[in-house]
């Protein structure tokens, strides 16, 4: 307790050194301050001095000026030197202060050393502990990796048998794909020339179209100038122009409205062989592609139920078998027992995405199938009513000409 004491008495006696350290550096630098205000005020009283225009009152009042700084710096340097004596009083009696403090470090240095000391020895300690710890770490970690290793190469050679198989079956669908991509592109190649085809027709068509229009258009100028050579010689004939134009014009759209009535029924019979043309090749297309489809869905069976495979093990016991029979029985009594043949049975599974891809294509070709047959009965409405309107176009010109 009384060491406490006297630590923190010593700390007190210091700190008061130092702030009167801090003071006795402050008046010095008031006073230092003071001095150079007296050395300005007397330069100044000097040059007024020197002046021949100065007068006794500014020299006076200088003079004063003078005393009052002479006053202000006695007075710094007063206190500057009291606050000095001051500080070398606390200097001589904070020396005992001082070496206690230091005698106290270096006991203090002392026991920090004696507990590093301690320290470096219980460290060293636990890195002895540590060190054997990891050991047995490091063995089992050395068994785990070796079982490790042996579970990974049996991995490995379940992966590779597997990656066997697969590529096994990747190899069977990949020709099976090869033959649609054959099919498909069968079909691209059929559509492109039915639309080459369409797009010949239609050059020749507007080739022709082009002709008839210069044609045409020759006739109605030849017929216009006919026309007014026509017009001129009935005027002159005293007859009316109109009256013999109009019926003129009357049998004439008689006659093109019935020419027209003829070549119209002549399209529309052309028109209904060729849809009926069209339609035959959509049926036959559709009943070939459904053939081949189930001849697929029927070997996709004959793979899946092992038809296939008892087939081709029965044909290759017949073959090397004496009697050429693929059953094996000496005596001939055996009954022949063949295995179901429907593997794939219908679900409700088809619209969540778990149906197979044979079944969302047969989906996808009904669909077509039903679009394609709508759309025919709608093409064969709208020709009907395309028909009967022109009837009665044709109709209504043969009443307003007769």
């Amino acid at each position: 307790m009384m060491n406490r004491s006297s630590r923190k008495k010593d700390r007190v006696a210091l700190r008061e050194l130092e702030s009167i350290r801090y003071v006795a550096r402050e008046k010095s630098v008031k006073a230092e301050e003071a001095q150079k205000i007296l050395q300005i005020e007397e330069s100044r009283l000097g040059r007024l001095r020197r002046s021949a225009d100065t007068k006794p009152r500014e020299v006076k009042e200088q003079q004063d000026r003078v005393q009052a700084a002479w006053r202000l710096l006695t007075e710094r340097e007063g206190i500057r030197d009291l606050a000095l004596l001051e500080a070398h009083r606390l200097e001589a009696s904070a020396l005992g202060s001082l070496q206690r403090l230091w005698f106290r470090k270096e006991e203090d240095d002392a026991t920090a050393t004696k507990l590093l000391q301690e320290e470096v020895r219980r460290a060293r300690g636990e890195v002895q502990r540590e060190r054997a710890r990891l050991d047995d770490a490091d063995a089992q970690r050395t068994l785990e990796e070796d079982r490790e290793r042996n579970l990974a190469a049996r991995a490995r050679e379940a992966q590779l048998a597997a990656r066997r198989r697969l590529f096994a079956t990747q190899q069977i669908l990949r020709a099976r794909k090869a033959e649609d991509d054959e099919m498909r592109r069968r079909m691209k190649d059929q559509a492109e020339a039915r639309v080459l085809r369409l797009r010949d027709s239609l050059l020749l068509s507007e080739e022709r179209v082009k002709r008839g229009n210069s044609r045409r258009n020759a006739e109605e100028l030849e017929g216009l100038a006919k026309f007014e050579a026509e017009k001129k010689e009935l005027l002159e004939q005293g007859l009316n122009p109109y009256e013999v134009f109009r019926s003129r014009q009357l049998e004439e759209t008689k006659a093109r409205d019935q020419r027209r009535a003829v070549e119209l029924r002549q399209m529309r019979d052309e028109a209904l062989k060729g849809k009926m043309r069209y339609e035959a090749k959509l049926k036959a297309a559709e009943v070939a592609e459904r053939a081949q489809r189930k001849a697929l869905e029927a070997e996709f069976q004959r793979n899946v139920s092992g038809v296939a495979d008892k087939e081709r093990y029965g044909k290759f016991i017949a073959k090397h078998s004496i009697g050429r029979v693929s059953v094996l029985d000496p005596t001939g009594t055996a009954i022949r027992i063949d295995g179901s043949k429907v593997t794939v049975c219908r679900d409700m599974s088809f619209g969540i995405g778990r149906a197979s891809e044979e079944v969302i294509e047969k989906a996808k070709a009904d669909v077509a199938a039903l679009e394609r047959s709508v759309q025919s009965v709608l093409g064969r409405t709208k020709s009907d009513r395309g028909n009967r309107g022109t009837l009665a176009d044709t109709k209504g010109h043969q009443e307003s000409a007769a």
